[in-house]
């Protein structure tokens, strides 16, 4: 019984990957002669790059903007030096 229903499962499966495979490539194809050019499918190695680039890019923007904020308090603090003991701390 059990094999009898993973064969009419893996049938059904089967069929849906024909049917929905068959259906794109007749999409495509009637796209293709109206003169429509297919968007260009992108691996997934070319995805992954491209967010690891644009991660590595967000950390430098970021350690960019604390290094400018930390230049500007220290720059503020060199200006208003006075002398005091109190702009030691």
């Amino acid at each position: 019984m059990l094999m009898v229903i993973s064969s009419v499962i893996i049938a059904i499966m089967l069929f849906l990957c024909a049917y929905l495979g068959y259906r794109e490539g007749l999409r495509l194809g009637m796209q293709t002669s109206k003169g429509v050019e297919p968007a260009k499918i992108r691996s997934p190695v070319e995805v992954v790059k491209n967010i690891v680039k644009e991660v590595n890019q967000t950390k430098q923007e970021h350690e960019q903007a604390k290094l400018e904020k930390k230049y500007a308090e220290d720059l503020e603090k060199l200006l208003n030096y006075t002398g005091d003991v109190e702009d030691e701390e």
